[in-house]
């Protein structure tokens, strides 16, 4: 057993510095601690002991809501819209993503209140952070790159919580994420947008959906190039014909001529 707290000593004096947070990632706990990230790890003897911890950017954001860990620790905290970045092996900090921002360049205007980070769910093997809003929407990031690559909004309010499973597909086992918050907005070919907001729902979804509708865009893409260049091709072939029929018309009136000259 290890206990927190803000001087590091072993025995928590502090009884407003909840523990928060905690996930396992490269044999370690990354744990959040009031405005800390504490990374533990195993002694010789098997016991848990601090390797390192540091403070979220802005100081006067306590309490860490949500850590997720890849080739970078990615930090939420409560009602905030940023999500701090640090390198994971050193603690140095990497800069922040306003999800509020990455919202409205979508054109998408919510209450900051509203656009708080709720819940975290990252996706390694394929780079793909999962972020539920308070506003129910869910932003899909590429931890590389920090780039947005999706918004959806299903849910009629926070997406309080996501978790990564697999489910049968065809014989073959499929990556799924489920996400859950209260209400569900209909598909709009459905019902016309339709929102059930009477009760809890888990959403389920393909996790690599991104490379899906990807897929989906470069299809499209395709078929409307085909389309343009069949368009065309026929428009070509009606020119020239009607070229062919000038020309034929040009010569049999000339041979009619050469006829009554001779």
């Amino acid at each position: 057993m290890v206990t927190l707290d803000a001087d590091n000593t072993s025995a928590l004096q502090n009884k407003s510095s909840p523990l928060a947070c905690m996930t396992v990632s490269r044999r370690r706990v990354f744990c959040g601690c009031s405005n800390d990230v504490i990374v533990l790890q195993f002694n010789a003897d098997g016991k848990l002991e601090i390797e390192r911890r540091w403070s979220v950017q802005d100081s006067n954001r306590n309490l860490v809501l949500n850590i997720a860990v890849g080739s970078l620790v990615w930090v939420s905290t409560r009602d905030s819209t940023l999500l701090d970045t640090w390198e994971t092996s050193n603690g140095v900090y990497r800069g922040a993503v306003d999800c509020q921002l990455i919202l409205e360049k979508s054109g998408i205007t919510e209450a900051i209140h509203e656009t708080r980070v709720v819940s975290l769910l990252l996706q390694q093997s394929i780079h793909q952070l999962w972020v539920g809003l308070g506003s129910g929407h869910v932003i899909l990031i590429n931890s590389s790159t920090k780039e947005p690559l999706r918004i959806i909004k299903r849910h009629v309010s926070a997406v309080r919580c996501m978790e990564a499973c697999k489910g049968p597909a065809f014989g073959k086992p499929l990556s799924l994420v489920m996400t859950g918050g209260m209400g569900f907005i209909e598909r709009p070919m459905d019902s016309g947008n339709k929102a059930n907001a009477d009760f809890g729902h888990i959403l389920i979804w393909e996790a690599n959906m991104q490379a899906q509708i990807n897929f989906l865009d470069s299809y499209k893409k395709k078929r409307d190039e085909f389309v343009s260049s069949s368009q065309l091709g026929a428009l070509e072939s009606r020119r020239n014909s009607g070229t062919d029929l000038v020309t034929k018309g040009y010569h049999s009136l000339m041979n009619m001529r050469r006829k009554s000259i001779i």
